[in-house]
């Protein structure tokens, strides 16, 4: 997937459903909407910290688009033993 936007990111939760339904992939989703929100809108974001390796989201493209986000795509890539 190419992205047209200069600022976005793809969230993708592997298991859970379109609504992101389990709770952790809820929270690591709201966690990156956050991070990637402030900066554009002027506002304050709790860092995404682990949110993302409790869940099965994958962030498919776009991992500079928020602060943070790719190191905590680092860092869950690395807890669920990926590449």
């Amino acid at each position: 997937m190419k992205l047209k936007f200069a600022f976005a990111a793809a969230v993708v939760a592997v298991s859970g459903g379109h609504a992101f339904a389990r709770p952790e992939n809820s929270m690591a989703f709201n966690a990156v909407v956050e991070a990637f929100l402030s900066p554009h809108l002027g506002g304050r974001a709790e860092p995404i910290g682990d949110d993302l390796t409790k869940s099965t989201a994958d962030v498919r493209a776009g991992a500079g688009g928020a602060p943070g986000l790719a190191e905590a795509v680092k860092k869950a890539t690395e807890a669920r033993g990926e590449k």
